[in-house]
């Protein structure tokens, strides 16, 4: 009766247990995402400090409570918030955090919405090779999930990569693709956002009135939803436009508004990137105190957050201003630092992965230099005119002086045309040596041509050279395939032939009364089952020459496990200090053959304790490995006994084929160590 008493008791407390720690789990979810919602709040009203306060709870609390999809999202919007803040180097470390969880909880949604979000970090820090390959990534998921919302902005995402690398033809083919899926949503923030996204691009194809027409329809939707951060960005995008009209007082105008609203939401890159938007058009006007004062916020600023596209355009504007005001040393060195700053974002490994970019990068680079040293020339020229008045009444007083020469060559010209006239048979020798000359000269470009024509010859043949060692090779890689697939074959035929020995050895054990006689066909057979086991790994193992010495021993105390009684609860553990540990057929085999002996011996004589255990662990240090199989039992009783049985010779004998060094102990049980280096570390 007592025990049914405890039985009950027992069960009810298990039970309210349980109760309990759901409710909790279910508590801690809902603080969580009271957090979440009050940290979103806090961010649509741009006080980014609150926000962060209130995610890094969420964060805390879902650590604690192990929730991981909330830990996950934690990360996420930790991410968004810091690259707000213009923080790009903390908002990747939690995007890729954020990634990690979710590829653990294969979240396919919310793994493509990490890679998306990376992505775009990799886009704010100009390294838009990457920015590419996560887009890319995020789109492929996104069209298996079929979420039309989040395709469209991968398409969006793509779409100003494209225009950062001045592929404007690409990036406005990806931003029509999201404007469509969005007008199908009924999307009218993100519409706007298209619209304007495409005008850019129209600016950069130098169709202003198109762009103009785009923003303008952009301007209409977002004051209708009183959406801040668009307004903010289309204005920017039309003070540029007007920029480019050469209506610089429009241009600073709409600059002027679109810095009003950085500010308020705390932008600090779109906030130095109007101030360098703001300079560049007082200069067009000539109002060079006003473009120093904005550029010098722009330059603080940039430098703050390290933006590096601003700061490499910081440094081409400050070498314009830096002529105007006369200081052409410095303004050298800027120009010089604007160059260097182009190179580093279209480097050359950027130009191989990104193979849609290559050429354009290339013409751009070189048209962004002739413009840069047009618009230097441009600005040195006006710097010079101030000294070309004062050099021109030097000139006038010159050209009097150069008349009354001209008076003297006069004279001058009468007394060489009399001197012409006498050296006319001396020109039509000139004459008749030139005709030579030029007859030499089409010999030597005859012979060049000749040269080239051989050269051209030796191409083609060593062009064909290349062409049959290309196929010569391709034969041979073929061969060699050939051949290991028949290794692989021959391997798993020996493993089927140990297997058939193994069985016919079990058949002619059941026909054997003496136990002696039995036991030397049972160690046989677990002597066939170690080899089998290694070619068994070889044939299914890529690579023929090495193979996983964790995963084969492994499987070999699997094996060795199951062919003992299992009532008798022993615990077979096997350890290892390394992911993997590579070895050669010469040395795992003798290894196999080892532990086989080792592992046997103790099921037999050292499991004769209450709970008995057989520790195999297999550590590699620097280049030894370690190879220990210890039990719990008696240990060894008589140790020179142990040494002259058959077990420990052959074992003895493996040791010296692998020249392996073999230790024995009473260490709470029986213990033995093999030492040996690695064939492949020696």
């Amino acid at each position: 009766m007592k025990i049914v008493i405890c039985i009950v008791t027992s069960f009810c407390l298990l039970y309210f247990n349980n109760g309990n720690a759901q409710i909790q789990l279910k508590h801690d979810t809902l603080k969580i995402s009271e957090f979440f919602k009050i940290a979103d709040n806090h961010k649509k009203n741009f006080n980014y400090d609150s926000s962060l306060f209130y995610l890094n709870k969420g964060l805390k609390l879902s650590k604690q409570a192990k929730l991981k999809k909330q830990e996950a999202l934690a990360f996420g919007k930790l991410g968004i918030v810091y690259s707000a803040l213009s923080d790009f180097d903390n908002s990747l470390l939690f995007h890729k955090n954020s990634l990690t969880i979710k590829q653990q909880l294969n979240d396919k949604k919310g793994i493509a919405n990490s890679l998306n979000n990376i992505g775009d970090v990799y886009y704010h820090l100009a390294n838009y090779t990457e920015a590419l390959s996560y887009q890319f990534k995020s789109l492929k998921l996104k069209e298996e999930l079929d979420d039309l919302y989040s395709i469209a902005t991968s398409y969006n995402n793509i779409g100003s990569i494209y225009h950062a690398l001045k592929n404007y033809d690409e990036a406005i083919n990806f931003h029509k693709k999201c404007l469509e899926i969005r007008e199908k949503l009924d999307d009218k923030n993100n519409v706007a956002m298209s619209y304007g996204n495409i005008a850019i691009n129209y600016n950069g194809q130098k169709k202003y009135q198109e762009a103009l027409d785009y923003q303008n329809k952009a301007v209409k939707i977002y004051t209708e939803t009183n959406n801040k951060k668009g307004l903010c960005i289309v204005y920017g995008n039309i003070g540029t436009t007007y920029y480019h009209l050469q209506n610089y007082i429009n241009a600073i105008e709409y600059y002027k508004k679109n810095l009003e609203i950085n500010e308020q939401i705390n932008d600090k890159k779109g906030i130095a990137n109007s101030y360098h938007n703001i300079a560049n058009a007082y200069i067009k006007i000539n109002s060079i105190k006003e473009a120093r004062t904005n550029l010098n916020k722009s330059i603080q600023i940039a430098n703050e957050i390290k933006g590096i596209d601003l700061i490499k355009n910081n440094f081409y504007t400050n070498s314009a201003l830096l002529t105007i005001e006369g200081n052409d040393k410095e303004a050298l060195v800027n120009f010089k630092n604007y160059l260097q700053l182009q190179d580093s974002i279209f480097n050359i490994e950027n130009d191989r992965k990104n193979t849609k970019t290559a050429l354009q990068y290339e013409f751009d680079k070189q048209q962004a230099i002739n413009e840069a040293e047009f618009d230097k020339q441009l600005i040195l020229s006006d710097a010079k005119n101030q000294k070309n008045k004062l050099l021109l009444e030097k000139n006038k007083q010159s050209l009097l002086i150069l008349n009354q020469e001209n008076e003297l060559k006069k004279l001058g010209l009468l007394k060489s045309q009399l001197e012409l006239k006498q050296s006319k048979l001396e020109k039509q020798a000139v004459i008749n040596e030139s005709i030579k000359e030029n007859s030499q000269k089409k010999l030597i470009i005859n012979f060049i041509i000749c040269i080239v024509i051989l050269l051209i010859i030796v191409i083609a043949l060593i062009t064909r050279s290349l062409i049959i060692n290309r196929k010569n090779n391709a034969l041979i890689k073929q061969n060699l395939n050939d051949k290991e697939s028949l290794l692989k074959e021959i391997h798993h035929r020996v493993k089927n032939n140990l297997q058939f020995i193994s069985s016919l050895l079990s058949i002619q054990s059941r026909f054997i009364k003496d136990e002696k006689a039995l036991e030397a066909i049972n160690e046989s057979k677990e002597r066939l089952l170690s080899i089998s086991l290694l070619h068994q790994e070889l044939y299914q193992n890529e690579v023929l020459q090495l193979i996983d010495a964790n995963l084969y021993l492994q499987k070999l105390c699997n094996a060795i496990k199951q062919t003992f009684d299992q009532s008798k609860n022993i615990q077979l553990i096997f350890k290892s200090n390394a992911n993997v540990i590579l070895m050669d057929v010469e040395q795992l085999m003798p290894l196999g053959l080892i532990a086989n002996e080792l592992i046997t011996n103790s099921y037999k004589y050292g499991c004769t304790n209450i709970a008995p255990v057989i520790n195999v662990e297999l550590f590699k240090n620097s280049d030894e490995v370690n190879f220990e199989v210890a039990d719990n039992g008696v240990g060894f009783n008589n140790e020179i006994d142990f040494k002259k049985s058959l077990g420990f010779k052959l074992i003895n004998l493996f040791c010296q084929k692998i020249k392996a060094s073999i230790t024995t102990k009473n260490k709470n049980g029986a213990c033995v160590l093999i030492k040996f280096k690695l064939k492949n570390e020696k």
